[in-house]
């Protein structure tokens, strides 16, 4: 019986696959001492590979290698978490995104003769895309918001609707004002797909796509600022510790396991 013939998804997953980068020269001498070393640590791949001078001209001539098949369509930006959700981050050296959420990971094959760099598929992310139409000018200050001003885009306050609580549990008198403000919000949006916002229990409803967020109060802007800190913080820690365990992992160091 004759295989399956794949469908688009399989057949462009093998074409980007098939894409392959060989490893030569003094790139191959740096992947291999590099590869000694990292084989030291028990720290995943992927992060070991910022001590490396292979690595990047390898990704970079496999995006171009992609992007020349009319496979590949950088993310504007990486996502850190593209590594850590991988289920094959042993084995792998690095992830990129591809602009439709597509991820792959990469990994070197050794064989007997050659080194490739080559990836694989790793997963697809949901790409979600918020149009913004406020701007900057049209946000409120704390002082403002605090003092009762309205949505500079809608017009709307921010509170003064019905208390939220699950339908189910509304008497007729709070159904009807639920209606009142579900009907005032469609009448300024009609065809408003995107998300909405409300400020607290009694928010009134604005759009994410046309109305700027409300301000942060001081006490929340220290609040957030007091979590990026310790952020910032252990991120450093982090980094220098794995800077010293490499450092240790080179040969002839006494702290090389």
């Amino acid at each position: 019986m004759a295989g399956r013939r794949p469908g688009p998804q399989r057949a462009e997953r093998a074409a980007i696959e098939a894409v392959e980068v060989l490893i030569s020269g003094s790139a191959r001498d740096d992947y291999e001492a590099w590869a000694r070393r990292a084989a030291a640590l028990d720290d995943p791949r992927d992060e070991l590979t910022h001590f490396s001078e292979w690595y990047p001209g390898c990704e970079r001539d496999w995006l171009g290698a992609a992007a020349a098949r009319g496979l590949w369509t950088p993310a504007e930006r990486p996502e850190k978490s593209d590594a850590k959700e991988c289920r094959r981050r042993a084995e792998t050296v690095g992830h990129v995104r591809r602009h439709d959420g597509v991820v792959v990971h990469f990994a070197v094959e050794v064989g007997d003769e050659r080194l490739v760099f080559r990836a694989r598929y790793c997963r697809a992310v949901p790409v979600f895309h918020l149009a913004r139409r406020w701007t900057e000018e049209q946000r409120l200050s704390w002082e403002e918001f605090a003092g009762g001003a309205a949505c500079r885009r809608c017009g709307r306050g921010f509170v003064g609707a019905p208390e939220w609580k699950p339908a189910t549990k509304h008497t007729p008198e709070e159904a009807e004002a639920f209606e009142r403000e579900g009907a005032g919000y469609r009448a300024l949006y009609p065809t408003c797909a995107t998300m909405s916002w409300q400020y607290g229990p009694t928010g009134v409803t604005h759009c994410s796509e046309w109305c700027p967020p409300p301000p942060l109060s001081p006490q929340q802007g220290q609040g957030i600022a007091r979590i990026l800190a310790g952020v910032i913080v252990r991120v450093q820690h982090d980094k220098a510790s794995l800077e010293r365990r490499w450092e240790g992992s080179a040969p002839g160091s006494s702290r090389q396991r």
